[in-house]
């Protein structure tokens, strides 16, 4: 395949110079799917901790809007430690060198004992606004055998205070998310430009008293055409998707240190009270509690936090 490229440049009399170079590419194979499908992904990780777990240890509950990824430090020790899903009471033990990957939005039962050292990352990865690749996942899964992997992470980790190296050292992590977020995904659905209008509105206008029939009005669609043609193409209906992203939006508030009562005005809650008990029905942790967790800007985690 010949491919011909033409650059246009200014000379030093103002006169435009254009030159084109010719390719010859007979080898050249485009990865079109890369290309169409990579500016659409989103990855955010608002809470990374290095955990090395005090006594007495942990044993709580929460849920949260966001995917967990455990990366268990190949050195550390063994110990009773696990992750439970309480919708079906599957035990996931927690061993070292081992991953554990957690969809979100799933109540888990935590039971970690002095000694346990990990990275936690909490992040979303979404194929279109709004819209997490793992939504609706009910199973988490465990890795063995990527202990090189981990330790490039914990390397990582000890670089994220060095000033001169901290962007190398985000860039990696990032990297060893993605590469191991991959691992877990399946095949995605292809968005109708209609609908991602709709998920950019709500991400725009993203507040408790936001309307549903003036997006079925926008869309061109009557309120329930347009929730079931919503529900086909992400997955979940209109009013559950905002729901989700007003727990995302409040959660990244509280580790932002905002208070309750100004998260509750931002999200056009009609009262603090309504925030709150909305809050703790979605994550099993009052705001207040939620607020008082350790946030991602701290190396080591000692606390309830998981």
């Amino acid at each position: 395949m010949l491919m011909n490229i033409t650059v246009t440049s200014p000379s030093d009399h103002g006169v435009s110079i254009s030159q084109t170079y010719h390719f010859v590419m007979s080898d050249h194979r485009h990865l079109r799917s890369f290309e169409q499908v990579n500016d659409q992904l989103g990855l955010t990780c608002p809470y990374v901790v290095e955990v090395e777990q005090e006594a007495p240890g942990i044993h709580n509950r929460n849920a949260l809007p966001w995917s967990r990824l455990y990366l268990m430090d190949p050195d550390g020790p063994a110990g009773d430690h696990a992750v439970t899903d309480a919708a079906g009471r599957r035990r996931n033990p927690l061993v070292p060198g081992g991953i554990l990957f957690m969809p979100p939005e799933r109540l888990y039962l935590f039971d970690f004992a002095p000694g346990m050292r990990m990275i936690a990352f909490h992040f979303r990865l979404e194929w279109s606004p709004g819209c997490d690749v793992f939504s609706g996942r009910t199973s988490c899964v465990a890795l063995r055998g990527e202990e090189p992997l981990i330790r490039t992470a914990y390397a990582a980790v000890r670089q994220t205070d060095n000033t001169a190296h901290s962007l190398g050292a985000v860039a990696t992590l990032r990297g060893v998310l993605l590469l191991l977020a991959g691992r877990f995904l399946g095949q995605q659905p292809v968005m109708p430009a209609r609908f991602r209008e709709v998920l950019e509105r709500i991400e725009y206008e993203c507040r408790a008293d936001f309307s549903i029939a003036d997006l079925a009005v926008a869309a061109g669609l009557g309120r329930e055409h347009f929730t079931r043609e919503f529900r086909k193409h992400v997955g979940i209906p209109p009013g559950e998707h905002l729901s989700r992203r007003l727990v995302q939006r409040a959660c990244s508030g509280l580790l932002a240190g905002h208070a309750v009562k100004a998260i509750a005005e931002d999200l056009g809650f009609t009262s603090e009270f309504v925030f709150s008990r909305f809050f703790k029905t979605r994550t099993g942790v009052a705001p207040r509690d939620f607020a008082i967790m350790p946030g991602g800007s701290a190396r080591r985690q000692n606390s309830t936090s998981t």
